[in-house]
């Protein structure tokens, strides 16, 4: 490796140590910023997924519960405490005689059977991005801080042989 003109001085040499320096902290700012896309994919993935598990409850099971609705009340605690039991005494119905046949039971099991579809292949996709974009990544930041220690060492060593053809002719 030289070095041209321009590129001689210490002033130089410390721009470039500087930019090498930036580059790898990008790169370990991009490696952060894709290890929290892939756990927030996950985590995405995961909620979708639970509720389209909820949301096809209905279809596996005999009763169909749902909340009456609870009117205001003074304070949190009250509200707390009346939504409690307004949820104990859920709405039954009765899925084979009320649902059969019905295009809205049909269409909403469409609809939760996609929803966990599409949490599968976003969970496929985190592991993608997880195996490909971050080994790349690891790749880079290996080759950019050998090439880093490279440099210095090639201008250690040029720096070293000019103070010593330097001495040798004063």
């Amino acid at each position: 490796m030289g070095f041209s003109t321009n590129l001689q001085g210490k002033i130089a040499h410390e721009a470039l140590l500087s930019r090498q320096d930036a580059e790898l902290r990008l790169l370990e700012c991009v490696k952060r910023c894709v290890v929290s896309k892939v756990k927030c994919d996950r985590d995405y993935a995961a909620s979708l997924s639970g509720a389209a598990a909820q949301g096809l409850k209905f279809d596996r099971s005999d009763e169909l519960s749902g909340l009456c609705v609870v009117s205001k009340v003074k304070c949190d605690r009250d509200y707390s405490a009346s939504l409690s039991g307004a949820a104990a005494q859920g709405l039954k119905f009765d899925r084979s005689d009320e649902l059969s046949g019905s295009l809205v039971a049909t269409s909403w099991r469409s609809m939760m059977e996609e929803m966990d579809c599409t949490a599968k292949a976003i969970r496929q996709n985190a592991d993608a991005i997880e195996s490909k974009c971050l080994d790349a990544l690891n790749a880079l930041y290996a080759d950019k801080r050998k090439a880093r220690k490279a440099y210095q060492e090639e201008h250690s060593r040029i720096l070293q042989q000019f103070t010593h053809v330097s001495h040798s002719l004063l």
